[in-house]
């Protein structure tokens, strides 16, 4: 009988179903253990009448599904119903670090299994947080939430009302007798871990009407700096599928089985997990996944994320223990929040590309008075960085300006007069004082103080997957006194001076985050970063409609930390030069690299001077470029 405790649902896994059985039979005390957990069969039961409750057939069907539909399980008053489903071969891990320990796993195919899928699981473990509470007399927290767009964060229903109701045509956060309710997310709530990253939820964008599909869609203020990147919507999923289910479990005092759950977890909980499993059904007619991942009160608002692809398969929302979990599907997710938003808003497989309205033409006076890039923004001079023989002679002329600089708020460029690109950028960014700027619509003008024969117009991107990158980001100098401050900064970055041809999914991936991650996770003088970037030129780049198109751009960011008092300079490399076979429809993936700023010098010509002598990377042993799968690979 203790086998058969084993093989719940197992029966399909055969790889995991032997791992067990054979762990079984080598551990006399875990098979006692196991049986005598076992159900027994009635006195009166005949011969093969009694089938356990635990044993189900190799396939869930999808009238199975429907079923739980036509008899749903209870709504929680609380955290949600949760379920612990398999007591063996479901095992649960902390997450911390934002990385997970295969280490204290008991069997060696789930930890194949994890170890295949760590890049796409740790990429989504930076974007799923905790929901947090203010003056909620009932909870401090109450359950999970991730980002599936700019900034936009999808939960369950039942969490949402925790804090949150319908008012006339919108939503409203509630009043307590303790004051008004709040809501925040916490990304950072780990075991041991360090300082929460804390997000305050702005605004309720929708909370789905029951009997709907359990689900609500929050807007959080990212601030000056932590955005994280929305996780993928997978546009279906199929049974047998393995997923992870990351979340923040709690203690739930209405199982059946508590022993069980203090020896899975440990009796630790309330802190980010990850917990891998299966699909068992789909039931697209009736918007339902079931899955069999161990989940617990908390876990409500977790993602169900594809073990291959790494994409969001469905959201969690409930369980009925040592049965079946429940989930909404992600097309139905993506349905709603594109309703919401418009299409295309839900995350990196279909990124917004804003309206671009016609270039309006600029005249000197109204660029007077920029101040660009100031080198003592830290204190120690960070200057702009010299240019060698070769790259000097190709400088764009700039009127009035004898170094070719462009000035423009908190940031200035150089242009390639031949490759009609900036040779490079540099912003100062300021964390305490930056605003959130909204994006409206794109408004992409000319530099007047430099010949139009020296920059790249529209007719390089229409009709293509090439976006208008900024090299600056919108809201690097996004920053000042005032709001007009910080909002006329954001809109000085729409010059095309300022702007590379860039595959839309390149704004998505590890290379938005490096500042952000920088000034949310360094002990940083009044936060503040400097940072340099641009394209590399090759010979061998490819041509297109005339021009030649850069295949890899690059970073250089310089801090002072305040525990050492000294500058950290790091360089940072994202290439696609694999991936570049077909422009008018598509490119491929990117990767980003850590490399020495010495590299940097070498791949544009340019020189940094002793900036180099501050770079971390060159004290470590091994070899000096560091592959980043997740932000946390950064060293600093």
């Amino acid at each position: 009988m203790g086998r058969l405790d084993a093989l719940h649902t197992i029966n399909r896994d055969e790889t995991l179903k032997e791992e067990i059985l054979t762990r079984i039979s080598e551990d006399p005390a875990l098979a006692e253990h196991l049986a005598e957990r076992a159900p027994k069969a009635p006195a009166d039961a005949a011969p093969g009448e009694f089938q356990p409750e635990f044993v189900l057939p190799s396939r869930v069907s999808v009238d199975a599904a429907r079923s739980v539909i036509e008899d749903p399980p209870d709504r929680p008053f609380d955290f949600g119903v949760e379920a612990i489903i398999l007591v063996m071969g479901r095992p649960v891990l902390l997450v911390q670090n934002d990385d997970f320990d295969l280490a204290t796993l008991e069997t060696d195919t789930w930890k194949t299994r994890l170890e295949k899928a760590r890049q796409g699981l740790r990429s989504a473990i930076l974007s799923i947080g905790r929901v947090d509470l203010d003056n909620n007399p009932r909870f401090d927290w109450v359950g999970t939430g991730w980002v599936v767009s700019d900034d936009v964060v999808v939960t369950n229903r039942h969490v949402a009302a925790e804090f949150a109701r319908r008012e006339g045509d919108g939503f409203v956060f509630q009043r307590s007798v303790l004051g008004q309710v709040g809501a925040r997310i916490d990304f950072k709530e780990e075991f041991q871990g360090p300082n929460p990253a804390e997000f305050r939820v702005t605004e309720v964008l929708h909370i789905e009407d029951a009997p709907g599909p359990d689900m609500a869609f929050l807007r959080v203020d990212w601030g000056a700096a932590g955005k994280r990147a929305p996780i993928r919507l997978a546009t279906s999923t199929e049974t047998g599928r393995g997923v992870a289910v990351i979340g923040y479990p709690a203690k739930d005092s209405r199982t059946r089985i508590p022993d069980e759950m203090d020896r899975i977890f440990g009796s630790v909980y309330n802190v980010k997990r990850l917990a891998p499993g299966d699909v068992t059904a789909v039931s697209e007619q009736e918007q339902l996944v079931n899955h069999d991942c161990t989940t617990l009160g908390g876990n409500s608002g977790s993602a169900v994320l594809d073990l291959e692809t790494g994409e969001a398969v469905a959201l969690h929302f409930a369980g009925r223990e040592r049965d079946r979990n429940f989930a909404v599907p992600a097309p139905t997710v993506r349905a709603r929040l594109d309703e919401l938003l418009g299409s295309g808003s839900t995350g990196r497989t279909a990124p917004t590309r804003p309206t671009v309205e016609v270039e309006k033409p600029l005249t000197l006076a109204d660029l007077e008075g920029r101040t660009g890039f100031e080198p003592n923004f830290l204190g120690p001079t960070v200057d702009h960085p010299q240019l060698r023989p070769e790259l000097a002679a190709a400088l764009a002329p700039v009127t009035g300006r004898d170094d070719g600089i462009l000035d423009y708020t908190h940031y200035s460029v150089r242009m390639h007069r031949f490759r009609r690109l900036a040779m490079y950028t540099a912003v100062n960014i300021d964390g305490a004082s930056a605003r959130n700027v909204r994006r409206e619509r794109d408004k992409w003008n000319m530099d007047p103080r430099i010949d139009t024969k020296f920059q790249v117009g529209n007719e390089l991107y229409e009709r293509n997957k090439l976006d208008r990158g900024h090299l600056v980001r919108r809201l690097d100098p996004a920053w000042g006194d005032t709001f007009a401050d910080a909002e006329a900064a954001a809109l000085d970055t729409f010059f095309y001076t300022n702007c590379a041809p860039q595959h839309a999914r390149h704004n998505q991936d590890l290379w938005l985050g490096i500042e952000d991650h920088i000034l949310g996770n360094a002990d940083v003088r009044d936060l503040r970063v400097s940072v340099f970037s641009g394209p590399i030129f090759r010979d061998s780049d490819r041509r297109y409609r005339e021009f030649l198109i850069p295949e890899d751009y690059w970073k250089v960011v310089a801090i002072v930390n305040d525990e050492t008092d000294q500058l950290s300079v790091t360089a940072y490399v994202v290439s696609q030069r694999d991936f570049m076979d077909d422009l008018e429809f598509a490119f491929g993936p990117f990767m980003t690299y850590q490399v020495p700023v010495a590299t940097i010098e070498e791949e544009t010509d340019l020189d940094f001077g002793g900036l180099k002598d501050f770079d971390p990377i060159t004290r470590t042993e091994g070899s000096p470029i560091r592959p980043l799968h997740a932000l946390t690979d950064i060293l600093l």
